[in-house]
């Protein structure tokens, strides 16, 4: 049977978007709403965890022009105001909470997805791996970096269903249906933790474990914490030198999704730099590595664009609000249809996108 966790089929290519997952919310004038990605025709409304199914007409209305659910004043359909939105951020509580108030809709695609949603590149500097699972040969993967990489917010890991674990349990499954190769998942990935803390721990969680491929995820907490940009390169550089130095491992490098955009230090004239700096360390002479690019696939998803400044070069910008103000979320999708905490985390289906992007790096 099929692995019911594995997305055999990148999002780009499959005609049917499942369980793409959207929050209804009233941004003020009573009336719920959310958008679909891409125009299609609508299969089915489920809550999140895949348990109820909704009735079109009856417990909401699609209009399949603008890609847009909404909510009748009776539904059952979970939603949010934008003040229960406030509260569920405040609380930041590494639960389910955001979870609970999502739901799933599946649908076939009439449109193709923006070519900037394909964001990684690269799968020809992990040749020792591919060549390895070619063979049917074991391997080991390890991923290495923060609470994203570990898995928050997964509906698994945070013990809500449908209970879909963390998406790096989902890449070692998708290697294992694409190759039938037996795959050793290890996760040394800690909540909370940088570069710096990744450089320092590197042979005892990840060099001495002897790994095919080591993805590194790193990012998030760098840039909240407003470490200089050229430190936390040159962190991620002493992290390959030192894999290449003791391993035989190929690389995969993961540039961070973005954090709440209405959160200090989170507009992208911020967050671009940590990413061009990752970009740059994966594209090394004699040191290249894999690259996925999730910080693109989220601003693409949510439209959301901003001014480039020239203070980006340095990492000098601030998120002032005025620079907010200029970032504005065109969609279709909504941080809050993507967020497994309100804050810095993704939900299932944005998870599914981390593994999809990074195994396809290694497809046949």
């Amino acid at each position: 049977m099929p692995d019911p966790w594995v997305d055999l089929e990148p999002f780009w290519n499959a005609a049917q978007m499942r369980d793409e997952s959207l929050l209804l919310t009233d941004n003020g004038d009573r009336v719920p709403r959310a958008q679909l990605l891409t125009k299609g025709w609508l299969v089915s409304l489920t809550d999140a965890g895949e348990a109820k199914t909704y009735q079109v007409d009856t417990d909401f209305f699609f209009d399949d022009q603008t890609k847009t659910i909404t909510l009748p004043s009776h539904s059952a359909v979970p939603q949010a105001t934008l003040a229960d939105l406030t509260t569920l951020r405040a609380a930041a509580a590494e639960g389910h909470q955001f979870h609970d108030r999502q739901v799933a809709a599946t649908y076939t695609r009439m449109e193709s997805l923006n070519p900037a949603l394909v964001a990684m590149s690269g799968g020809e500097n992990l040749a020792h791996l591919r060549g390895k699972l070619l063979l049917g040969k074991s391997v080991r993967v390890v991923i290495y970096g923060d609470s994203i990489a570990e898995g928050f917010n997964s509906s698994g890991l945070m013990g809500a269903p449908p209970y879909r674990p963390p998406w790096a349990v989902q890449l070692a499954r998708r290697l294992t249906a694409q190759y039938g190769s037996s795959v050793t998942l290890l996760n040394p990935s800690v909540v909370g933790t940088s570069s710096q803390w990744g450089k320092d721990n590197l042979a005892a969680l990840v060099t001495d474990l002897q790994p095919d491929l080591v993805v590194v995820a790193f990012g998030m907490n760098d840039a909240a914490g407003a470490m200089p940009v050229s430190e936390y390169r040159s962190n991620i550089e002493a992290i390959v030198d030192g894999i290449r130095a003791s391993t035989s491992a190929d690389v995969v490098l993961v540039a961070s999704m973005l954090p709440d955009p209405s959160s200090d230090r989170a507009c992208l004239v911020v967050r671009r730099p940590y990413r061009d700096a990752l970009h740059q360390a994966a594209n090394r002479q004699g040191q290249a590595t894999g690259w996925v690019d999730m910080l693109q696939v989220h601003q693409t998803l949510l439209g959301l664009a901003a001014p480039v400044a020239s203070c980006e070069a340095d990492a000098t910008c601030s998120c002032s609000s005025s620079t907010l103000a200029a970032q504005s979320q065109t969609g279709p999708k909504t941080f809050q249809d993507l967020t497994g905490n309100g804050i810095n985390h993704p939900n299932d289906w944005l998870g599914r996108w981390y593994a999809v992007e990074v195994s396809e790096l290694l497809a046949p």
